[in-house]
């Protein structure tokens, strides 16, 4: 019964999404008949819906997807972006590795909506290729979560290594990191296309070659510097004993992401002289910025009700109680709540108790968890609720027929990657 209450709950989701609803709308749909499906009450559903909507953690979501909104605009208006792909032109000869770089470099952030970022830098490298909206959606969507696998500043990641008895971070980070090398290669085989002309913008000298690497140091400092103050403050914060568990609640969980947002921001507006006029036109005067935090808070709330209303925890019950084999809870589970959440977080933290409580008494639970990791997070990929999803598909104009289509094959490659490598850490 409540396997067929998660679904008849997502069908809902996807029928509206289908009908070409606007995200949000499709969204409250689905927070409504989540309520009707598992909340005991109307009181109960309100609060359940303020707590999702007032937490902290989604608020501060909401600023870090704000400030990548912001700076993404900031790097187009200043004509940014197009200099940071003719520099990347004139040192990548490769058109394919021209449309991969740029997302690939992207998803070294661990930021929400980082796809909307990586987005204008995709269509810049892609223009006059001939690739549809759909190519051009699906690249950067693939390669921007190529690292999430692996990559140790991902939450995901960090919260994962929780669950281990021995090692740490490092440790799952090297174990899951065949993942990603998967990932590269299955988009290379599936998501690139195998027939683009080469690159026009390859320097014949190296003066020209030393030039292009110059200006792509410039024109891409802004993210450096994203991940120079973010990777510099968490360790600041780690070794000051003020993070994970021991981060004070009134420090912001993304604070050392915030901050290199705000930063390289200013290194764009002083880099070209734009003053703060465009930042208050983008955030008052259009209508893309309240838009996208709706989008963003819709997804939160959904999540979060998933939680609220035990629906994750009565999922798990159903399948415990119907004697399924800890293997199969190790993959089904995860990616039935990274499918619903779309979130890498909350199917780490609502599914990996349940895994590690089913591993058989003394057995490991490393390989369970890198089995229930990478499934989890192949759920959150085909999620129509993905907020990179979301944000690339709006910003392409694409329909989600054709992207769905072409995510089957990668996914599939990345699924019995993981299952072989679940087999050889056994």
């Amino acid at each position: 019964m409540v396997l067929l209450k998660v679904l008849a709950v997502l069908a809902v989701i996807i029928f509206l999404l289908r009908r070409r609803a606007p995200v949000s709308v499709a969204m409250l749909a689905g927070i409504l008949a989540l309520g009707l499906a598992f909340s005991p009450s109307v009181g109960r559903f309100v609060q359940a819906t303020w707590l999702s909507a007032s937490d902290p953690r989604t608020l501060d979501l909401m600023a870090v997807v704000a400030l990548v909104l912001i700076l993404s605009h900031l790097l187009h208006e200043s004509g940014q972006f197009k200099r940071m792909m003719e520099a990347l032109g004139g040192v990548v000869t490769s058109s394919r590795v021209r449309l991969a770089a740029m997302p690939a470099l992207i998803g070294l952030l661990p930021m929400p909506g980082g796809a909307r970022f990586s987005a204008p830098m995709v269509e810049a490298a892609g223009d006059g290729m001939g690739l549809n909206a759909h190519r051009l959606s699906l690249i950067n969507y693939w390669y921007r979560h190529i690292w999430e696998y692996s990559w140790p500043l991902y939450p995901g990641i960090l919260l994962a290594s929780e669950f281990l008895p021995a090692g740490g971070v490092l440790s799952l980070s090297i174990a899951q990191f065949p993942l990603t090398l998967t990932a590269v290669i299955a988009g290379l085989i599936f998501v690139l296309p195998h027939d683009l002309p080469k690159a026009s913008l390859a320097p014949k000298t190296s003066g020209r070659r030393r030039a292009a690497i110059r200006d792509l140091i410039v024109n891409a400092s802004p993210i450096f510097v994203v991940v120079l103050v973010f990777g510099g403050m968490s360790v600041l914060a780690d070794a000051a004993g003020m993070a994970g568990a021991n981060r004070p609640q009134w420090i912001p969980k993304n604070l050392p992401m915030t901050v290199g947002l705000v930063t390289a921001s200013a290194v764009v507006i002083l880099l070209n002289r734009m003053g703060l006029t465009p930042v208050g036109n983008y955030a008052f005067r259009r209508p893309d910025l309240a838009k996208m935090m709706l989008m963003v808070l819709s997804v939160f709330v959904f999540a979060g009700l998933f939680k609220h209303l035990g629906a994750s925890k009565q999922l798990g019950e159903y399948l415990r109680a119907a004697e399924i084999p800890p293997v199969a809870v190790a993959v089904a589970l995860p990616f039935a709540i990274g499918l619903l959440t779309s979130v890498t977080y909350v199917y780490v933290a609502l599914a990996f108790p349940l895994v590690v409580a089913l591993v058989p008494n003394g057995g490991d639970p490393r390989p369970f968890l890198v089995l229930a990791f990478c499934f989890g997070f192949l759920g959150c990929l085909f999620s129509p609720l993905h907020l990179c999803l979301l944000l690339t598909k709006e910003y392409f104009q694409a329909d989600f027929k054709p992207i769905y289509r072409d995510l089957i094959a990668p996914i599939a490659m990345v699924a019995a990657a993981g299952v072989v490598l679940f087999l050889l850490l056994r």
